[in-house]
């Protein structure tokens, strides 16, 4: 009973697991069935592609913390009193850009592995050649993990300088860099 009620209501099933059950073992259940099974498909599109756009909600938030975090501490760097190595803080600033382009990275492979599934069900939908078994419902995580397992270091470098996952870390790090080459902090003058 419990998973009866659990699978009821989850958004991915809008068909019961008794109804489906019960359309499986009448003798005029093959048009229900498929209807069914057509409309399972359906939510799991519907679900993959939320999990899909969820994922362009967490790189902006990777962006404004780049963004934050790389200003913040190009400011700290010329307001705090500088010894002879605010250069290098200045130019420290700067790199502080390239984990979050990273992660920033990886996570649009992520996102990219969950758009072969979609891919897979439009087909179905449509009617194209599809791989065997690609119509069959439940395959988010097999696809996912077939799709991340055979992404190769070229796919992974594509992502990384597509423009609009390369912005705006780049573009800190050039600036940060550009600062400490043309314009570092000035040393104090009980130094010099």
């Amino acid at each position: 009973m419990l998973h009866h009620r659990m699978a009821a209501s989850s958004p991915i099933f809008q068909i019961s697991a008794v109804q489906l059950m019960s359309a499986l073992h009448t003798s005029d259940g093959s048009r229900y069935r498929a209807h069914a099974m057509e409309q399972l498909l359906w939510n799991e599109y519907e679900l993959v592609y939320q999990a899909y756009e969820g994922y362009n909600e967490q790189l902006l938030t990777l962006k404004s913390w780049s963004v934050t975090i790389g200003i913040a501490a190009l400011i700290a760097a010329y307001t705090k009193p500088v010894s002879s190595s605010g250069k290098i803080g200045v130019t420290l600033a700067a790199f502080s850009a390239i984990p979050f382009w990273l992660t920033e990275t990886f996570w649009k492979l992520f996102q990219r592995t969950s758009l072969d599934r979609l891919t897979e069900i439009e087909a179905c939908q449509t009617g194209a050649s599809v791989r065997d078994g690609a119509c069959t419902v439940a395959q988010i995580s097999t696809v996912w993990n077939n799709s991340f397992d055979t992404s190769s270091w070229k796919y992974w470098l594509e992502g990384a300088f597509d423009p609009h996952v390369l912005l705006p870390h780049l573009a800190l790090l050039i600036f940060g860099l550009s600062l400490a080459i043309f314009w570092p902090p000035e040393a104090n003058s009980s130094e010099n």
